[in-house]
């Protein structure tokens, strides 16, 4: 009895959480990985990164991490090299979130375009120093604020959605440089609507970029309900020409699940609740037409092309993740989570060469080849491998796939993805050093 209550008094304890997992039997749910629990490798806990984050990301260089810190209290953001893990800046801005939060960080110039609150508009920072540079001006009194789509072409331009517009703002300086008609209902007036992958967290929102940032596409099921239907819509970001998509086949409650553009710009992939559609816009032509045939579910998700645009990715229903070739259809490979550890987070580089999963039950991150979906290792950031109940570690891939920032509750740092060693850690000297309050 004495023993029961020595363990129930663990598990609630407030902070405890490493004392609960030193009581927890090491059951290895992944047998090719030696590690069940901590690490006896990894460095003591004075040793490692305390800049825990909530949610972070890589520029498309890979030059700098914005990280969103983790609770107590920060307000704004924290900038970091990448590459030798040193803290630049903090800026007081946040990220714009509707459905999920919007990045936009241009790299090149050093700058990243954040939002305190909706109604104050937006702020254009330095990411080397947190100061502003300029600011788009928001409306007080406006019940439906401006909601950002993302940077526009080289990064000098944004897009906004608005009640019944499409606005782009320049940004040096700023001032409002074209507007469109929305196709959008004015009480739905950001991409939005019935769809999405579940059981499997992910990046994708209703709306999605091209590589060049010339093209958006995005949808709206306009009437939310179990036979809902999204439209699609193709947007030139230059011109503001909104080209709906006429789906090669008509059927009566399509929904999307994510879209996808190829790194040459040339293939549109667009996941559905039932199949995955390739749209050649070259040809303005629809290429083949990928049915879902996933356990539970047949939705299938876009997620990213492989770097040569001639391979597809696709997160289907309960973590299982498919290869397609983009002419054909073919499969060309697959991952099946096993049993009772179908449910986690997806996240793929963004030239597609690398996927790295986080998996609930067995607390592990496992890196496939995005060409065909075979595994090819893992990374075990000071714990990982032993049946319990987690808390998700957040985390983020550089643009290439070949790092990994990971914010653990055992430490804080980027990973290689490779080779499964630590390559910086994250250190922010405002917060108290580990092991408190994460001691074992």
């Amino acid at each position: 009895m004495r023993h029961t209550v020595l363990v129930l008094a663990a598990l609630v304890c407030v902070g405890c959480r490493g004392a609960a997992d030193a009581l927890l039997p090491r059951e290895r749910p992944i047998r090719e990985l030696a590690y069940a629990g901590d690490r006896p490798d990894a460095p003591p806990l004075e040793q490692r990164g305390n800049a825990a984050f909530e949610s972070a990301a890589f520029d498309d260089d890979g030059r700098f991490l914005v990280t969103v810190p983790f609770f107590p209290g920060q307000p704004g953001l924290n900038v970091f090299d990448a590459r030798t893990g040193e803290l630049l800046s903090r800026p007081d801005v946040g990220i714009p979130n509707t459905q999920k939060e919007v990045w936009m960080i241009d790299g090149k110039r050093g700058r990243l375009l954040g939002q305190k609150h909706p109604e104050t508009g937006f702020r254009l920072v330095d990411l080397r120093t947190g100061a502003g540079i300029a600011q788009i001006p928001g409306e007080p009194n406006d019940r439906h604020p401006a909601v950002a789509g993302g940077l526009v072409g080289d990064g000098s331009e944004v897009l906004l959605f608005k009640p019944g517009w499409l606005e782009v703002w320049q940004l040096d300086p700023p001032r409002l440089a074209r507007r469109a008609a929305s196709p959008l209902p004015e009480d739905k007036y950001f991409p939005t609507g019935v769809g999405g992958i579940p059981a499997t967290y992910n990046d994708k929102m209703f709306w999605e970029w091209s590589p060049d940032r010339s093209a958006l596409a995005m949808a709206i099921t306009p009437v939310f309900s179990p036979m809902s239907e999204s439209h699609f819509y193709l947007v030139d970001a230059v011109t503001l020409a909104i080209t709906e998509l006429t789906m090669p086949s008509e059927r009566a409650s399509r929904t999307l699940t994510s879209f996808a553009f190829s790194p040459d710009n040339r293939w549109l992939a667009i996941g559905t609740d039932s199949e995955l559609l390739l749209y050649d816009r070259t040809k303005a032509a629809w290429g083949a037409t990928i049915p879902g045939d996933q356990r539970r579910s047949p939705r299938l998700g876009a997620m990213r092309f492989t770097p040569d645009s001639a391979r597809i990715i696709a997160l289907g229903d309960q973590l299982q993740v498919s290869v397609y070739d983009v002419a054909t259809g073919a499969r060309l490979g697959r991952h099946e989570p096993e049993f009772e550890n179908w449910e986690g987070v997806f996240e793929a580089a963004r030239d597609g060469s690398r996927i790295v999963v986080y998996k609930f039950v067995s607390d592990t991150f496992e890196v496939f080849d995005g060409r065909d979906a075979k595994r090819l290792g893992f990374v075990c950031p000071y714990f990982c491998n032993a049946k319990h109940n987690p808390n998700q570690p957040p985390y983020a891939l550089s643009p290439d796939g070949t790092r990994a920032a990971i914010s653990h509750r055992r430490g804080t740092a980027i990973w290689d993805t490779g080779t499964d060693q630590i390559i910086v850690p994250l250190r922010d000297p405002a917060k108290k050093p580990l092991p408190y309050p994460y001691q074992r």
